[in-house]
């Protein structure tokens, strides 16, 4: 849900031309977000095995440990997608989606016969990994990020932004739930 706060409230510092919040924003939902996605995709990592046996699913743990991996470069993607939904710079996200969706098709048709789907998840995420520099240097640039120093203070909408997120968070969690209840049932 973290990312849906951001782009809003980027929307609301955007439009009301807070420059000061926006850095504030995008500094501290980052950094909250990265944090949350390395601790989870530790934790997946190094209970792979466990999982597999708990939940009895017919996979290969190192399938789970490729999975882990992905959750930072997954959560990254997503991250930038939202926060060029909240800067409303639309044409440079119908580019990037574009270009990442490009490169995943064009891995799986490159590896859609290789026995290790492993190597495709993980050529799937370095793809996805050497767009992310490019695209925030388009976002430093246009809104001015370089121009001044970057602190570590919060947003002062920071609760309000968690709150939002975490209502957001509850509302994906239980349409998940909605979602494979239903599936089972038809």
């Amino acid at each position: 849900g973290l990312t849906y706060g951001t782009a809003r409230y980027l929307a609301q510092y955007s439009g009301e031309k807070r420059q000061s919040e926006l850095r504030k924003t995008i500094v501290f939902t980052g950094f909250l977000l990265m944090a949350c996605s390395i601790t989870g995709a530790i934790i997946i990592f190094s209970l792979n095995k466990h999982l597999v046996n708990w939940f009895q699913w017919h996979i290969s743990p190192h399938l789970i440990q490729a999975a882990a991996l992905g959750i930072v470069s997954f959560s990254l993607y997503q991250y930038s997608v939202y926060v060029l939904r909240g800067l409303q710079l639309l044409k440079m996200l119908a580019v990037y989606s574009g270009i990442y969706s490009a490169a995943v098709l064009l891995i799986a048709f490159i590896c859609i016969k290789w026995p290790l789907v492993e190597l495709l998840l993980i050529s799937t995420f370095a793809a996805q990994l050497l767009l992310l520099p490019w695209i925030w240097n388009y976002i430093f640039r246009k809104t001015n990020l370089f121009e001044s120093k970057l602190n570590l203070s919060l947003p002062v909408d920071w609760n309000g932004l968690l709150r939002f997120s975490f209502v957001i968070y509850l509302a994906l969690l239980v349409d998940q739930i909605v979602w494979q209840r239903s599936e089972v049932f038809f």
